[in-house]
């Protein structure tokens, strides 16, 4: 597929690799082992900086953000020694015996509310293409984006590209003071004239909440099947 912009090359060129690669990544992505699950940190909240990842209990690949060669390297070497988040946690996820992620227990329903609240709000603004309710959704000071690039980079997807997010099975998996984790299933559909891509994915969304106010600090992905 020829592209007009850059800005989907990440999505649509991992739909293009997975159709290739089902074969043999099958096993790695969709084993149903119950072990957390090896994450790439998104570069942005559109292409999430999806790569195709392997599970791997000890291990979290994040690729953050960077804007020179010193960073890029050291963000490399994080790639390859594994990172964790700000937080000390390693994101992923675990499957229990019924083949879905346990919910976070003790979380006030105040707080709970208003997390899965953002969440939604992140997904439907994307959706309608509504840029200021989109960024009200994003932490101010995120660690797996730039915000102001983020916005930029959001705002000419916006204009040149139709795609649409479908979550399920939300459900807030890790939690504590000013700190959350939320797991869904994404489905993207990206549309270019008469072209369609359509891509499930896990996702595992990080919280962060500032000033008594939760917005969206980094996402995770992981390439899955339906």
């Amino acid at each position: 597929m020829i592209f007009k912009k850059i800005a989907l090359i990440g999505v649509c060129a991992f739909m293009l690799a997975a159709c290739g690669n089902n074969d043999d990544s099958a096993k790695d992505n969709n084993s149903g082992s119950t072990k957390d699950t090896d994450y790439s940190s998104q570069n942005n909240s559109i292409n999430h900086g999806i790569t195709d990842t392997k599970e791997d209990s000890t291990t979290n690949k994040s690729e953050e953000q960077t804007n020179s060669d010193s960073s890029s390297t050291e963000k490399n070497d994080q790639a390859t020694t594994g990172t964790t988040t700000t937080d000390d946690e390693k994101v992923g996820f675990e499957l229990n015996s019924d083949g879905k992620v346990d919910e976070a227990k003790s979380v006030p329903a105040d707080e709970k509310k208003a997390i899965l609240a953002v969440f939604d709000e992140y997904i439907e603004s994307f959706n309608d293409k509504d840029i200021n309710r989109y960024a009200k959704t994003l932490s101010e000071n995120p660690k797996g984006f730039n915000y102001d690039e983020e916005i930029d980079y959001t705002k000419q997807a916006f204009k040149d590209y139709d795609v649409k997010r479908t979550a399920k099975n939300v459900t807030l998996k890790k939690y504590k003071e000013n700190y959350a984790e939320v797991f869904a299933n994404i489905k993207t559909t990206v549309k270019q004239d008469d072209q369609t891509f359509t891509q499930p994915l896990n996702q595992v969304t990080v919280m962060a909440k500032e000033n008594g106010k939760w917005g969206i600090s980094a996402v995770y992905v992981m390439g899955t099947k339906e």
